[in-house]
């Protein structure tokens, strides 16, 4: 099956909810022959800038990928237990190895779609991550299908297209969903939706959930993490509260937001199944 094939086949499995085992059995399949196909890449050290943290590239000919973490990157790992780790989230003992997997997974086809795709496009690969974090989110938190909301005004509904807006059942708070590789990609929309969904539904009806990648930028003189901390705490503060924003790879720099007014919850992907229950619950408070 070529890597084409099985992405089509991925495609065709998300129409009927990204929630689905289907999905889950495509993404698998995906991620292995991109494990695969960069395995036999040359690998390309590349300079970091970023403190304690290593880069590589991956090269075909003249075509080289975008970067990866080299200390989060594991081919072996992640062939060995993506099945698992997708389909019952991390093992309590060992959140380290999850993380390395779930990391593998996420950019294994990014860099391959880097090198495959003629133009450098780099739609096919958010459309993949937003699948994959799809999928993630809806097994965590055990969604039912997505969220139907009465449109108190057509002219905004038509214009809002959020992401994601998940159905946890009756008792549980709804979950907007948003999905980017990065912060670069129009950044302030998805708190700009959760301020329209909070002034429509009433404020923490409906909660916001943010999940990235990576934010690594190649300079002439090295890899570094473009990070904006002050925009994402005044978008915090002035248009909308996102209770949960998860990296793959995450910028200490946006790390260290959780820790001050207005609070912005920047979190390792792992700390989402721990989070799963606060998510779920329609309170507030708890």
């Amino acid at each position: 099956m070529s890597a084409s094939t099985s992405y089509r086949e991925l495609q065709q499995e998300v129409r009927h909810g990204v929630w689905t085992d289907g999905v889950r059995a495509a993404l698998v399949e995906v991620i292995k022959e991109s494990v695969s196909f960069l395995a036999a890449a040359m690998v390309v050290p590349e300079i970091s800038l970023v403190p304690q943290k290593s880069y590589v590239a991956f090269r075909v000919g003249d075509v080289t990928s975008r970067v990866v973490n080299s200390r989060l990157y594991d081919a072996e790992l992640c062939l060995d237990r993506i099945d698992d780790v997708l389909r019952e989230g991390p093992d309590a003992n060992s959140p380290h190895e999850a993380s390395r997997v779930l990391y593998t997974a996420a950019v294994s086809f990014c860099c391959a779609n880097d090198i495959k795709s003629s133009n450098r496009a780099r739609g096919k690969s958010g459309k993949f991550f937003e699948f994959l974090v799809g999928n993630m989110v809806a097994t965590a938190l055990g969604v039912r299908g997505f969220a139907e909301l009465e449109a108190l005004n057509p002219d905004l509904a038509r214009g809002l297209n959020p992401d994601h807006l998940f159905d946890l059942g009756d008792g549980h708070a709804l979950i907007h969903l948003a999905v980017k590789t990065s912060t670069r990609e129009r950044i302030v929309q998805p708190w700009a939706h959760q301020r329209i969904l909070d002034g429509a539904y009433g404020t923490d009806r409906i909660k916001g959930v943010m999940v990235f990648l990576t934010e690594t930028n190649r300079l002439a003189a090295g890899i570094q993490e473009t990070c904006t901390p002050e925009r994402l705490r005044q978008y915090q503060m002035f248009v909308a509260r996102i209770h949960a924003i998860y990296y793959f790879d995450p910028p200490e720099p946006y790390l260290s937001l959780a820790r001050a007014y207005p609070f912005v919850p920047v979190r390792s992907i792992m700390s989402l199944w721990d989070d799963a229950p606060v998510l779920k619950n329609p309170s507030p408070w708890k």
